[in-house]
């Protein structure tokens, strides 16, 4: 079951991508973005009455394999990217894909040493997932 399902949606929200000016955690993966990395910056409105704001950064990897997610079940509730990898994981065991992102996302993409995951070969393995969905 998708987490997205039961999240609660910002009252307002900006999201943008930025280079870093000092080092940051990324709220995914909890790695140190580097000085000069991009990563995507979104600030939401949780409390209107209070005009209290959350702010989340998240790497470009992290963002990545967000997209594995986007595509299946249109998105995942921020800060619970590795354990909504994992959910899923464990309902597509066949998806060496997923697998890979979610232990890539656990040791932090190896400090960021670690390529970024593909768009167009997450995609496709989303694409499989859902056919294997239909079939059984």
């Amino acid at each position: 079951m998708c987490a997205i399902d039961y999240a609660e949606p910002f009252a307002d929200y900006t999201d943008q991508w930025i280079t870093a000016h000092a080092s940051v955690s990324c709220s995914e993966c909890h790695r140190i973005i580097q000085l000069g990395e991009r990563y995507q910056y979104i600030r939401g409105l949780i409390d209107v009455d209070e005009d209290y704001w959350e702010h989340f950064r998240t790497c470009r990897h992290c963002a990545a394999a967000g997209s594995w997610l986007d595509e299946m079940c249109g998105g995942w509730p921020l800060c619970t990217l590795i354990e909504e990898l994992e959910v899923h994981r464990d309902e597509y065991p066949s998806s060496a894909v997923l697998e890979d992102l979610y232990r890539s996302a656990v040791s932090k993409w190896s400090e960021g040493a670690e390529a970024i995951p593909d768009a167009a070969m997450l995609r496709s393995d989303v694409e499989r997932c859902c056919r294997e969905l239909t079939v059984a």
